[in-house]
């Protein structure tokens, strides 16, 4: 079978074209085991030449539709696109009802939008590789475009001596390097193809990769050839000039596998990002009264004004706590614990935390059974010297009302789905442990 006419290669602002269908593939594990997706029911469809450029170079693959001009008619939605041994395969959906005829003329209809979108991104990753060859020796070693960002592995291993630390980049390095890549785009350089068939014939070019590959060599430059960074073999689709890119912008850095991974974007995508946290921004500006400048510094002062209030709090409930516990306290036996008594409090205030809190503030020798509600989450904690088991009383007892929970002999809690069930379960304790003193819905001076 011959080679695939790769028209992406040649005008890659051609967005359709004519083409015969030369073969298909409709077998799942041939699909997977050419590199096609795991999509069950999809077909790869081959044809005699394609505007689609097949993943490659860490770009993914074109989408768009492939609709067949002679009948029967199907319109095809191309869903991935991959090159073996220079035959394009268009990985696509649905399975027609008939048999592809081999032969057939279909027209190609590229997603330009996403297609343009990748040439921005791909080349804004070229730019920016380039400056950071330029102006530290490093080299990419790792690229990747995903969907919300593209990322770089930058090597500085050939600027290190064997007893220097690497060389780390800073954040004032990312501001720089962010500067000249987008200065890079404003002077609107051209970006050059050249072809080569053998590595023998590129390898004349200056580049600030070498080569690994031996035949049907592309090399991108930008500027012209003779600018070494900005040279280097590429499979992938860029536009005509660098202006055509529109913006680079750097999100993060981050140590990875002894390099520098480099997170940003460029294109379409890095404005809509930058246009998103500038509505965040204006509305954060509008919710603290701030201007963009001062909104860092409103932002630290409204945190303090917080972390105070918060300081305040705890204070405050650490008093209620203590003087729930002395009123606990005064109203349980002065001698001994006496057992089958019980005592019950409600707190509508309270949370259940601090219902530990204040059952850990009584001494377990004057304890019968103590019961501590919040109705809020409608959860009940139990607390004793040991006698009665408050584990053994929810384990046995709890799930009658549909209750859930576990515990220690000395503490346990349970939780109720309705009020109704956690009231049910309080009767049974008071029948069976006795009753000393019960206070619901109690709100504390302090509370009103």
């Amino acid at each position: 079978m011959e080679k695939t006419i790769r028209l992406d290669q040649e005008t890659p602002y051609l967005s359709r074209c004519d083409s015969l269908i030369i073969d298909s593939i409709d077998d799942d594990a041939t699909i997977r085991q050419l590199g096609g997706r795991d999509l069950p029911g999809s077909l790869l469809l081959i044809l005699d030449q394609t505007v689609f450029f097949p993943e490659g170079g860490g770009q993914p693959s074109d989408r768009g539709r492939i609709e067949t001009i002679d009948p029967p008619i199907v319109s095809y939605t191309v869903v991935h696109v991959l090159e073996a041994d220079g035959i394009v395969y268009h990985q696509v959906l649905p399975l027609p009802e008939h048999a592809v005829v081999a032969g057939q003329t279909a027209v190609c209809l590229l997603d330009w939008d996403f297609r343009f979108t990748n040439m921005q991104r791909h080349c804004g990753e070229h730019i920016l590789s380039a400056v950071f060859f330029e102006r530290w020796g490093g080299i990419n070693r790792g690229f990747h475009m995903g969907d919300d960002f593209m990322t770089i592995d930058i090597s500085l291993e050939d600027d290190v001596e064997d007893d220097e630390a690497p060389y780390s980049f800073t954040e004032e390095d990312m501001t720089v390097a962010e500067w000249e890549a987008n200065r890079m785009i404003w002077q609107n350089l051209p970006v050059i193809r050249h072809f080569f068939s053998t590595r023998e014939t590129a390898s004349e070019i200056p580049m600030r990769k070498a080569l690994n590959v031996e035949t049907d060599i592309t090399l991108v430059g930008l500027g012209d050839l003779s600018y070494a960074a900005g040279t280097v073999a590429c499979c992938g689709t860029h536009p005509n000039a660098t202006g055509e890119v529109g913006i680079i912008k750097i999100y993060k850095r981050e140590s990875y596998k002894g390099m520098t991974r480099i997170t940003f974007d460029a294109g379409a995508p890095a404005l809509e990002r930058i246009r998103k946290e500038s509505d965040l921004i204006r509305a954060l500006c509008r919710r603290y009264s701030a201007e963009p400048d001062t909104l860092s510094a409103r932002l630290a002062s409204s945190e303090d004004k917080k972390n105070e209030l918060r300081q305040e709090l705890f204070e405050l409930k650490q008093v209620a706590i203590r003087e729930r516990a002395d009123e606990i306290l005064d109203a349980l036996p002065s001698r001994g614990r006496r057992a089958g008594t019980l005592l019950v409090r409600e707190y509508k205030a309270l949370k259940v935390d601090d219902l530990l809190s204040i059952g850990r503030l009584i001494p377990k020798d004057r304890l019968g059974l103590l019961a501590l509600i919040d109705p809020i989450s409608i959860t009940v904690v139990l607390f004793s010297g040991g006698l009665p088991d408050c584990g053994k009383i929810v384990k046995d007892n709890a799930q009658v009302w549909n209750g859930k929970g576990g515990g220690k002999s000395e503490n346990a809690r349970a939780m109720f789905p309705t009020r109704q069930d956690l009231d049910c379960f309080l009767d049974y304790l008071q029948k069976v442990h006795g009753r000393e003193e019960v206070r619901r819905d109690e709100v504390h001076p302090s509370e009103r």
